[in-house]
């Protein structure tokens, strides 16, 4: 099942296949690899997510990865893409839907994810793992707004403050900018307070991303969006 690729849609996850995920998933150094790297390809197996997305081992396992200062850039580049797969393909609940009640469990483990995240953002972080990051923040963005999800001001205010610095960054790579200028961007529309928050950061960000928005079309339409929400002229 899990080689078919085009039947994850509704091929199923079995309870063997769990369990060996979960032991590949301890394995450390660079043997851990090609288990990240299932993880991240299983985050589209509508099976593997619901049989994942409760499980505390699995959840431990990726954020660990995250904690280890040994952990190399590859291990860093697809435990977060792991995580930006999962916030964005996971199943919601009706009720996560239509009344913004995200599960504790949930919310916590994203939040747990962004605070481990947010030094793979930092000027000198690897290039890939800072895009990786970038993804991932912005799904965690559109997710809370999307669904409505409550408390997500609580969420989405840590993003704004980790982004913000890469977009005052001369110089950084237009996706990554792309990306952030998406997330914070979509977290200023979803309320005051982050407008309030970011309102002394993101004065000079058109000036600083604008060689990047000359020659990236998708850096110009998201920072053409990113003046609106703000009010920059």
């Amino acid at each position: 099942n899990i080689e078919n690729v085009s039947s994850y849609h509704t091929s199923p996850f079995s309870s063997h296949e769990k369990a060996l995920l979960l032991k590949m998933l301890q394995w450390t150094g660079k043997n851990v690899l090609p288990a990240l790297d299932a993880c991240r390809v299983l985050m589209q197996h509508v099976g593997a997510l619901e049989a994942l997305a409760d499980e505390a081992k699995f959840k431990a396992c990726i954020l660990s990865v995250l904690r280890d200062p040994a952990a190399s850039k590859h291990q860093l580049m697809l435990a977060i893409r792991v995580l930006a797969n999962f916030v964005a393909r996971r199943p919601r609940s009706e009720k996560e839907r239509k009344e913004g009640k995200a599960p504790e469990s949930v919310i916590q483990f994203v939040s747990d994810a962004l605070d481990s995240t947010s030094k793979c953002v930092a000027p000198t972080a690897d290039p890939g793992v800072k895009l990786s990051a970038c993804v991932f923040l912005s799904n965690i963005v559109c997710w809370l707004g999307m669904n409505k999800i409550d408390g997500k001001l609580d969420l989405c205010k840590p993003i704004v403050e980790v982004l913000c610095p890469l977009l005052l960054t001369p110089n950084e790579k237009p996706n990554a900018v792309y990306y952030a200028l998406v997330a914070v961007a979509s977290a200023g529309a979803l309320g005051e307070d982050i407008k309030k928050l970011a309102a002394s950061k993101v004065e000079v960000v058109p000036s600083v991303v604008g060689s990047a928005a000359q020659t990236t079309p998708a850096v110009k339409e998201a920072l053409e969006d990113f003046i609106k929400v703000y009010s920059l002229s």
